[in-house]
């Protein structure tokens, strides 16, 4: 089956979006690009919709659809209101699913993927399989977290099921009451399965790739013998350098951080818009000393290097701490 459509939801200036700590264009740019060129070459997807919500040109990633023969996109590019920012991301892409879902858009396609832009999926193909086993399902998605929340990064759904079931709860998104589009997900799907419509669960977890843009924390970590592999961009690969050479030359410094300096000094050279770093455990409990040292060194007032805020390097280094602790996925 190739005839899937895949409808890849982008905002690249977040203006006043609250709760975005990954909010510089160029950044978000880039991680768009870099799922591009994952999916446009992924051969069970039929379709692509490319739709973002800020006005911005989508020239930039044209590129790699055009450098890999792929004719079956659809660009759009439109500007929601500035106030719909006050509301949080949630909103603003359910409203890039309401334009997606207009007849002019979406055509003749009765489902379609949803994907959050900047991401592309490990198991693609396990997905895609999954997919192909549910065609005409109403909803297939991930299974709710603790609070209830369907995620809604990647999901399948029928068009029907936008305009019948999701799409009349968009009013109620407002990430700032805590009403999140996960929340607008699952009751949504409640209400399929209460008028007598097939959802499901995802047979596997989908495997993300990229960087969350509410945290800026990459979502993929992956347990290994001893070790944790990272897939990470660029940007994260030279500031999480520049937090350990800064260590190494502290009198704080405890440990051989050597080492470590010289994986990402490796793979900082390389310049590959994604790498993959491996870390055995002692060495991750290193990296996560270096972040903690910067976070409370650094005067972040003035220095955010690499794009980088106090706040999303806390962030980093609690999600480590999670990770060194065994307590992420």
């Amino acid at each position: 089956m190739n005839d899937i459509v895949l409808a890849l939801t982008a905002t690249i200036h977040t203006r006043s979006t609250v709760f975005v700590e990954r909010a510089d264009p160029s950044l978000r740019t880039a991680d768009y690009r870099i799922a591009l060129e994952h999916w446009v070459r992924e051969p069970g997807i039929g379709r692509v919709i490319f739709c973002e919500n800020s006005g911005a040109s989508l020239e930039e990633l044209k590129f790699p659809v055009a450098s890999c023969g792929r004719e079956n996109v659809t660009w759009l590019s439109f500007c929601a209101p500035g106030a719909h920012g006050r509301l949080g991301k949630g909103y603003g892409e359910l409203g890039i699913l309401a334009r997606i879902a207009e007849d002019s858009i979406c055509g003749p396609a009765d489902h379609i993927l949803k994907v959050t832009g900047r991401y592309y999926l490990r198991n693609a193909a396990v997905i895609l399989g999954d997919i192909g086993r549910n065609r005409n399902i109403e909803l297939l998605s991930s299974r709710p977290d603790p609070n209830g929340r369907i995620p809604s990064e990647c999901f399948y759904c029928s068009v029907r099921f936008l305009r019948e079931f999701l799409l009349p709860k968009w009013d109620r998104v407002d990430d700032v009451r805590g009403y999140y589009f996960e929340n607008a997900l699952a009751a949504a799907s409640a209400d399929a399965v209460s008028a007598g419509h097939d959802c499901r669960f995802f047979a596997a977890k989908p495997e993300l790739i990229g960087v969350s843009g509410t945290d800026n924390l990459p979502r993929s970590f992956r347990r290994g013998a001893g070790c944790i592999e990272f897939t990470l961009p660029h940007d994260h690969v030279a500031f999480w350098r520049f937090a350990l050479l800064r260590y190494a030359e502290s009198a704080h410094c405890s440990g051989d951080v050597q080492a470590v300096c010289d994986r990402f000094n490796l793979a900082y050279a390389e310049q590959r818009p994604m790498q993959e770093v491996r870390l055995a455990n002692g060495e991750l409990a290193m990296l996560r000393e270096s972040l903690a040292f910067c976070l409370g060194a650094l005067d972040w007032e003035r220095e955010q290097p690499y794009g980088f805020t106090r706040q999303s390097a806390k962030s980093l280094v609690d999600a480590l701490e999670g990770v060194v602790r065994q307590r992420v996925d």
